[in-house]
């Protein structure tokens, strides 16, 4: 145990945890635990010990401390002894300020009392002040003095002010409502009764009466109304039946007019009618009606009522009776200037009454001019839509002369056909719109790609290997000019020289007569128009002579305007209007067509050329152009519709397979029945040259088709060719439709001869097809060798259509060698 004690003594003064494992471990019982404690205080002791020697050198220090220790806590005594002092005194401090609230509380209230007893001296004051005021009042509109009510009730609204209880108030409150309610009923009906407007019949009268007592006029009564903010409400009234009596006047929409007014003192009165009245009547009217207003009515009634009728009543005089008072025809443009002089007076009144809005009548008169122009430029509009509604559908034949210089043929029989076929004109340029297909659809609005105008594309480059092949020119220059004037080939984009050459009447087997001279001739032909283009030319026609008319005259009504260049630019506009609307007029009426929106635009054109063109006037050249190319948008519409329904019906052909045997037939029976019924229905509108050409252009378009669809045929028997010769015999039939005579050839018993291949490009080509089907092999290189077929086909086509028809054999190479061997007569 004593190893164990001074063991932990050491841990114990260093404050350290004992380390060794022998005092960990060792074993401390109950009976060594008297012994630890006695080696611990034995080592306090001697710590003790210690510490006193080690402090005995401070011992005078410590002292010192002490007593400045206990002096410390005397201080702190005498602190706490202070402290509960001043508590003491706060909390009296306390009582003393409560006893002083509670005292200043009780005085308040003695004042609030004092007060209270002093505002309810003064609200009793001030409601028997407003009390007595408003049995005052009350006692006023007793005795019938309403103006001075009212001003009684504007000055109480003050004193009423003054009153603050709330029940009081109310009560206060609702008892000057009362009175204001019957204060500004018995104003209303005051007022309102000395505006009163009666109608008996057809007579009406407004009466306007008025007090010369200066308490009780208009003015004060309205004035009275005004205190009580009441005026507006009867300034609308007494407006409402002045505007009646005012706009059932000057109403265009009245069942009855006005036939006669007076004007009486403080009366207005009207005397209607059935006649409509003149312009100079109501313009007076409306001057004494104003100045009766500004008369009779009191200042800021009169300017109310301005305010409130000037917009209808401005309104009504210049949209009912001013401007469509403006005179149309050039005979009355003096009652225009007339009528500008009266509205000028008009205004001046108006200004002079301070009548609102009075500038709109010199507004009027400055616009007047123009809107003569602006009624013409609507009136010509308004005249081709009448043109189109007036219009019965039927047709009436105009015939077209022309001069053109032309080259005589001598020879001993001339040929008449230059002569008795009218020229062409209207397709002049459609070889120019062929070659700038594009360009033209882009120039004419709804106009179409004309550059396959010919319906025989497909003809283009067969006729054009045709031309390279064979290398020269059948026709001379002047044959040449002749066929284009005559628009022959216009539907063949690229028509071969040597073709019209042969086709021409006055060459025979390629003989061509030597021009002798040149003359002038004069070609006529007959077409049927509608009667639109004459109501549309009448219409220009006027519209031309009445500027040409006002180039001399001098109106004052239309000082400032260009009146003559406004109407001189009308026809124009109404030519423009014709192509805008045509197109749907024509296109609804089931007994009209494209091909009569043509003649009609053409004559139209024609027309507009032969009439005089005044200075000033627009360049009719250009809408003559416009009307020309609008008329060949409509037959190119027209003649396309042809072509897809064809075409359409030649699809049942299956490119000539015989199992299609019967709907090859029936094809081409539709095909040709819808030709004869195509030719039927232009025969009456177009004339001569323009049917041959239009029907020739659907022909080849067909022709085409048929051509085409037998050269692709790879191989053609016997009975296959029969059948095919068979189909185009049917089509070849067609050629009846192009028999025409001359005025000449009529009256004698000169056969007509059929004139297909001058209207047909490709007829002879398919006449030649024809035969080669029906032919054998010698007939065939007989007809390339010796014949014409070489002008028509080429080489590579002659040799397939050997090929399709015929086997091979030595007969077959031998021709295919004869015919490439050949280049036939064309060389």
């Amino acid at each position: 145990m004593a190893e164990l004690a001074s063991s932990l003594i050491g841990p114990i003064r260093e404050g350290t945890f004992p380390e060794t494992a022998s005092v960990l471990s060792a074993d401390i019982t109950s009976g060594g635990i008297p012994e630890l404690l006695e080696s611990i205080a034995k080592a306090k002791d001697e710590l003790s010990a210690e510490i006193r020697d080690v402090g005995r050198p401070y011992a005078d220090g410590v002292d010192q401390w002490i007593t400045q220790a206990k002096k410390v806590q005397e201080d702190i005594a005498q602190c706490k002894q202070d402290a509960q002092e001043i508590v003491q005194e706060h909390v009296r401090l306390e009582l003393l300020r409560k006893e002083a609230s509670d005292a200043a509380s009780k005085a308040r209230l003695l004042e609030d009392e004092i007060q209270f007893t002093k505002d309810l001296q003064t609200q009793l004051h001030n409601t028997s002040n407003v009390h007595q005021q408003m049995r005052a009042i009350e006692d006023s509109l007793s005795e019938g003095h309403i103006v001075e009510a009212a001003k009684a009730l504007k000055d109480i609204d003050q004193h009423v002010s003054r009153i603050t209880g709330p029940r009081v108030k109310s009560i206060i409150n609702e008892y000057k409502q009362e009175l204001r309610s019957k204060t500004r009923t018995k104003l209303e009906r005051d007022v309102t009764s000395r505006v009163a407007v009666q109608y008996d019949g057809s007579e009406g009268l407004l009466s306007v009466e008025d007090t010369d007592v200066p308490t009780s006029n208009n003015a004060s009564l309205v004035e009275a109304l005004d205190e009580l903010d009441a005026a507006d409400a009867v300034l609308e009234t007494i407006a409402d039946k002045l505007e009646t009596f005012v706009l059932r006047v000057l109403s265009i929409k009245s069942i009855r007019h006005l036939s006669a007014y007076y004007v009486q003192g403080g009366s207005f009165k009207i005397i209607l009618g059935n006649k409509r009245p003149e312009i100079p009547q109501i313009l007076s009217f409306s001057k004494d009606i104003v100045v009766f207003l500004h008369a009779s009515l009191p200042e800021k009634v009169f300017s109310h009522i301005a305010n409130a009728l000037a917009p209808r009543f401005m309104s009504a005089l210049v949209t009912d009776w001013l401007t469509p008072a403006i005179p149309m025809d050039l005979n009355d443009l003096t009652d225009l200037d007339s009528l500008g002089m009266d509205v000028a007076g008009l205004a001046e009144v108006l200004d002079t009454h301070r009548w609102p809005k009075a500038s709109d009548l010199r507004q009027w008169t400055q616009h007047a001019p123009r809107m003569w122009i602006a009624k013409r430029k609507s009136e010509a509009l308004d005249a081709v839509r009448k043109a189109f509604a007036l219009s019965q559908g039927s047709l009436h034949q105009v015939e077209r002369v022309e001069r053109q210089k032309a080259s005589t043929l001598d020879t001993a029989a001339p040929s008449k056909q230059t002569v008795e076929e009218p020229s062409d004109d209207w397709n002049t340029s459609w070889d120019e719109a062929e070659k700038t297909g594009a360009e033209s659809s882009q120039q004419t609005e709804g106009d179409e790609d004309t550059s396959g105008w010919g319906f025989d594309d497909e003809m283009d480059e067969s006729q054009q290997k045709n031309t390279t092949t064979n290398g020269q020119d059948k026709t001379d220059d002047g044959e040449d000019a002749d066929v284009e004037a005559w628009g022959w080939g216009d539907d063949d984009n690229e028509a071969k020289p040597a073709n019209e050459a042969k086709s021409s009447p006055d060459t025979i087997n390629g003989d061509r007569p030597e021009p002798a001279a040149s003359q002038e001739l004069v070609l006529t032909e007959l077409y049927s128009i509608t009667d639109i283009p004459d109501h549309l030319l009448e219409r220009i026609g006027k519209d031309i002579q009445d500027g040409v008319t006002l180039q001399g005259e001098n109106h004052a009504s239309l000082r400032g305007v260009p009146a003559s260049s406004g109407l001189l630019a009308l026809p124009a506009l109404s030519v423009a209007m014709f192509r805008a609307t045509a197109p749907t007029y024509y296109a609804k009426n089931a007994s009209l067509g494209n091909m009569n929106l043509y003649n009609d635009a053409l004559y139209i054109a024609d027309k507009l050329r032969s009439m005089p063109e005044p200075a000033g006037m627009k360049d009719i050249e250009a809408e003559c152009t416009a009307m020309e190319k609008f008329a060949r948008s409509a037959y190119a519409r027209e003649m396309d519709t042809q072509r897809t329904i064809l075409g359409d019906l030649l699809d049942g052909v299956q490119g000539f397979t015989i199992p299609y045997a019967e709907q090859i037939e029936d094809a081409i029976a539709s095909t040709s029945d819808r030709l004869r019924q195509v030719h039927a229905e232009w025969s009456p509108v177009l004339s001569t040259s323009a049917l041959l050409q239009s029907t020739g252009a659907l022909l080849s378009s067909v022709l085409s088709k048929v051509i085409t669809d037998i050269e692709e045929m790879d191989d053609i028997s016997e009975a296959q060719s029969q059948r095919l010769g068979n189909f185009c015999a049917q089509l070849a039939k067609l050629e009846d439709l192009f028999i025409t005579r001359s005025p000449e050839d009529s009256q004698s018993d000169q056969e007509a001869v059929p004139m297909v291949a001058v209207y047909c490009p490709n007829w002879l080509r398919f006449q030649y097809l024809i035969n080669i089907l029906e032919s054998n092999l010698q007939d065939i290189k007989y007809l390339w060798t010796e014949g014409e077929l070489s002008l028509e086909f080429s080489q590579e086509e002659v040799v397939d259509l050997v090929k399709a028809l015929f086997a091979e054999s030595s007969h077959r190479r031998s021709a295919i060698a004869a015919i490439r061997g050949h280049r036939g007569s064309g060389l």
